[in-house]
């Protein structure tokens, strides 16, 4: 998915209301510009704010400029996979 901080905040708290944060799903934003908050996306200083921490933990952001670079030799799902990997620490079954 692609949007702005709190578009992308929305969809997740939609997605931990509706349980769907637990593990069986990944979500993969494509971020295009550096955010203000990259440490904490989710913080908006409101009642969310615990719920949207724990939303935002299947989430892989990929950051747009280290996309063209890193993946010009690979294939952009295989990229995926391994950032997924080292970002949930389990090997994930790739499609043939």
């Amino acid at each position: 998915m692609c949007g702005d901080e709190d578009i992308i905040r929305k969809f997740m708290l939609s997605a931990y209301d509706n349980g769907m944060t637990s593990g069986d799903f990944v979500f993969i934003s494509l971020t295009l510009l550096p955010s203000e908050r990259v440490k904490t996306p989710w913080v908006r200083h409101d009642v969310r704010d615990d719920d949207a921490m724990r939303a935002y933990q299947p989430l892989l952001e990929v950051p747009a400029d280290q996309l063209i670079c890193e993946t010009q030799n690979r294939s952009f799902s295989e990229y995926i996979y391994t950032v997924a990997e080292k970002v949930s620490h389990y090997e994930i079954k790739r499609r043939t």
